[in-house]
């Protein structure tokens, strides 16, 4: 709401250049902040105006949708937009299955899944047209040479990392490399992955990925074998597949200032959520 009102009000402000052409930031420090927030409230509004609220509430829910929506593609945050697209198409996916038997549902999944090759081709094909659009070039703004520079050193501790924080905090270490390379002077991977296995090595991103894995699994099992779907399995669903997404270009996963560890205050949340809901024994009506 506040972002919005500074475009209203300021609108040169909060924009990155002009307010048709430039990338909104709102009140963030930069449009790609402004792009993950947004894109993250556009997942709740879906959620609260579908799933949970009635009437005049769903109305305004609506309205907020559209209002977010509209912020998010003015951003112009290519990440943030791939990741709300790709959750809500894999949601119409499994939305649809639901509609046929149990024993039909796999056969639909593998063919849904048949049908996003192509989809994907199209999308490598047209990779780089996709990105001039938004501004972008095929490096995703310097992105990928980073993450190129980075990997002899990812190798260099393989198996337990850095520790957390520690490469990017020592100013006499490889940091003083990078920052001869890079004028924009990086302060982290740009990429979630990548610093989770900097920082704790492959044995923590092994034990990071088997946590979204799941928080899949069982969203997945939960509404194509049981064939219910509560909010809150739709909010799991739904966040996982965005924050996985938003940290191929960002760095959310062990963030610790507020605006980026609050995504993994609501994933651990999630992660509880699911593990206490096994232990009652009330998925598949009471038979784990």
């Amino acid at each position: 709401m506040t972002s919005a009102l500074a475009l209203l009000l300021m609108p040169q402000w909060a924009s990155v250049g002009s307010i048709l052409q430039g990338g909104w930031r709102g009140v963030m420090v930069n449009k790609n902040v402004l792009g993950r927030t947004i894109g993250f409230a556009v997942i709740v509004f879906f959620i609260l105006r579908k799933y949970v609220y009635r009437g005049r509430a769903k109305k305004i829910m609506l309205v907020g949708s559209i209002m977010a929506f509209v912020m998010l593609v003015g951003s112009r945050s290519v990440t943030s937009l791939f990741a709300v697209i790709l959750a809500y198409l894999l949601l119409i996916v499994l939305s649809f299955q639901m509609r046929f038997a149990a024993y039909l549902r796999v056969a639909i999944f593998s063919v849904s899944v048949a049908l996003l090759v192509p989809g994907m081709i199209m999308f490598v094909t047209y990779f780089e047209d996709i990105l001039a659009v938004f501004g972008k070039n095929a490096t995703l703004t310097g992105r990928i040479p980073l993450w190129s520079a980075l990997l002899p050193y990812v190798m260099d501790r393989f198996w337990l990392g850095y520790g957390y924080g520690a490469f990017w905090a020592s100013m006499g270490g490889p940091i003083v490399y990078l920052y001869r390379l890079f004028s924009w002077l990086p302060t982290h991977a740009h990429n979630g992955y990548l610093d989770v296995w900097i920082d704790i090595g492959i044995i923590g991103l092994f034990l990071t990925v088997l946590i979204f894995l799941k928080l899949i699994y069982y969203c997945v099992n939960e509404m194509m074998i049981t064939g219910r779907k509560n909010y809150i399995t739709v909010m799991i669903f739904f966040f996982v597949i965005y924050l996985n997404a938003i940290n191929v270009t960002y760095n959310l996963m062990l963030e610790a200032r507020l605006g980026g560890g609050i995504y993994w205050v609501v994933l651990s949340w999630m992660f509880m959520y699911v593990k206490s809901r096994k232990e009652l024994g009330i998925l598949h009506g009471g038979k784990l």
